[in-house]
């Protein structure tokens, strides 16, 4: 498999096929940076970058959560100015494929401050619209709730 790899990059290092299919089988042995890396090197403008995409999106979700719900029951909202607490809890439900819940929680950190961790709530949202799908309801609603809050 490695030679295979080096040969391909050796012609083609931006090929979006062997970029996206070796990212797949880094992200399951649990090198999601690594597979990040590989899938930063797909070119927008190919077939496959929707796929490469959704897969960023989905490593970034996943990656860097430890431990239980940090004040579950939306608790942190007790202290408005511990936004930090509402942006873990935030990542930890979208860890868990909690979406919908993960979205409030985030939109809850732009609706306080947007650029909060240099726009960390606002990046996660859109990484979970492109998991969703452009289709799907929750895409549709929290896209629209995320652009009144930044557009008002």
């Amino acid at each position: 498999m490695e030679d295979f790899d080096r040969d391909v990059f050796a012609h083609d290092p931006r090929h979006p096929r062997a970029l996206l299919g070796l990212a797949r089988l880094l992200a399951e042995s649990g090198a999601d940076d690594e597979a990040l890396r590989l899938l930063e090197r797909v070119s927008p403008s190919v077939p496959l970058a929707a796929t490469a995409e959704r897969l960023a999106a989905e490593l970034r979700t996943r990656g860097g959560v430890d431990g239980d719900e940090p004040h579950s029951g939306h608790g942190w909202r007790r202290t408005p100015a511990d936004l930090d607490a509402g942006l873990a809890l935030g990542r930890v439900l979208a860890a868990r494929q909690r979406w919908e819940a993960a979205l409030a929680e985030f939109l809850e950190v732009v609706r306080r401050n947007p650029g909060f961790a240099d726009g960390a709530a606002r990046k996660a949202m859109v990484d979970l619209f492109a998991i969703l799908g452009a289709g799907h309801p929750l895409t549709d609603r929290y896209r629209s709730e995320l652009a009144k809050v930044l557009f008002r």
